[in-house]
């Protein structure tokens, strides 16, 4: 690399360093095709990147054990990570999964915080009490650790239980890829 490209690069790496403009490499920003339930959980996020991976056999399998469902769907999974500014510094917010099609619900958007807790569930269709907010926010606080399962520790007593059991078997699925995914060892 010749003088001036050296310089034009630390140039640009200084504007962007001095603008606090992210550089995310191996992401790509998330744009309009976000999902409206995923700029809701994270209004107060400066960006919001999309995370692509392609699961392999081996992490599939791991997954199916750890959360005692099949997979279903493609090996493709997608993650927007929430970046912005807490105490005064740039750091990651949370992360966020889109679900599509469970049951009558339609997509499910599963927002996560940095210990991989489970933060707020959202359905995309209002359509039973499988969807209300005294149901859905049953799932707040829970990580790979807990059961989330309809009857222990998940309580459900609607008319809609297939639904209900739809979004709980999501959620589960979801934190335990999560936690293959990102999680530490314990």
């Amino acid at each position: 690399m010749n003088n001036k490209m050296k310089v034009a690069t630390a140039l640009l790496l200084l504007s962007l360093a001095l603008l606090e403009a992210p550089l995310v490499f191996g992401q790509q920003t998330a744009g309009r095709n976000m999902p409206d339930s995923v700029k809701a959980v994270f209004s107060g996020a400066q960006t919001i990147t999309l995370q692509h991976r392609d699961l392999s056999p081996a992490d599939i399998a791991a997954i199916e054990t750890a959360s005692g469902k099949s997979w279903s769907g493609d090996k493709d999974f997608h993650l927007y990570l929430a970046i912005g500014t807490t105490q005064g510094k740039r750091a990651q917010l949370g992360a966020a999964t889109v679900v599509e099609n469970v049951a009558d619900v339609g997509d499910l958007t599963i927002a996560y915080g940095n210990d991989l807790k489970v933060t707020k569930v959202i359905a995309a269709q209002q359509s039973s009490d499988a969807t209300s907010s005294a149901f859905l926010d049953q799932f707040a606080g829970k990580s790979h650790d807990d059961p989330i399962k309809l009857g222990q520790d998940v309580k459900y007593s609607g008319s809609n239980r297939a639904s209900a059991t739809a979004i709980t078997d999501a959620v589960r699925r979801v934190t335990a890829t999560m936690q293959h995914l990102y999680g530490k060892a314990h």
